[in-house]
């Protein structure tokens, strides 16, 4: 049986996922009564595996630009959930780290990216699931090869532990 999707161009369909999965994350945010975006969500779960990130590479690893996550991190400061430190060594790197009450943020938001996993792998066997993670890996894995930036950082969104929770788990 046929959905109708098969000859719709991948990076639409790749697109379109991302945006619905942000969407259903930012709607099940709201419903629990969180103030954050997925974008801010995102950040600071990626922020609890990396602390003392210098800032500039947020931006590299997360894909974004210099000045959206100036204005992210910018709002999660003024929230108290983050704090950026002028690095000891180089007084130009801005290291930034959660804030206790950025920690405590990120453990609720456990909850809430599973929740959203859930919504949107419902009825999905596990085994499609990891032949569609292999093959989403091996995708982003040619097009970095073919866009390779000399001041990308060495970790980048291909790094194992990145989308996964303290348990190992696949998130987003």
């Amino acid at each position: 049986m046929t959905t109708g999707h098969e000859d719709e161009p991948l990076g639409k369909l790749i697109g379109q996922t991302g945006r619905s999965i942000a969407r259903t994350h930012n709607r099940i945010l709201k419903e629990s009564g969180f103030s954050l975006s997925f974008e801010k969500s995102l950040l600071i779960h990626w922020l609890s595996f990396h602390p003392g990130v210098a800032q500039q590479h947020v931006r590299h690893c997360l894909d974004r630009d210099k000045a959206r996550i100036a204005r992210v991190l910018n709002s999660l400061e003024k929230q108290g959930l983050i704090r950026r430190e002028t690095d000891s060594e180089d007084r130009r790197i801005k290291r930034v780290f959660l804030t206790p009450e950025g920690m405590e943020q990120e453990r609720a938001l456990a909850a809430i990216r599973s929740k959203t996993m859930a919504v949107s792998t419902r009825e999905i066997p596990p085994d499609e699931l990891r032949i569609c993670r292999k093959t989403l890996k091996k995708i982003i894995r040619n097009l970095e090869m073919g866009n390779k930036r000399e001041d990308a950082p060495v970790q980048s969104l291909m790094d194992p532990q990145i989308g996964k929770d303290k348990q190992g788990k696949h998130e987003y």
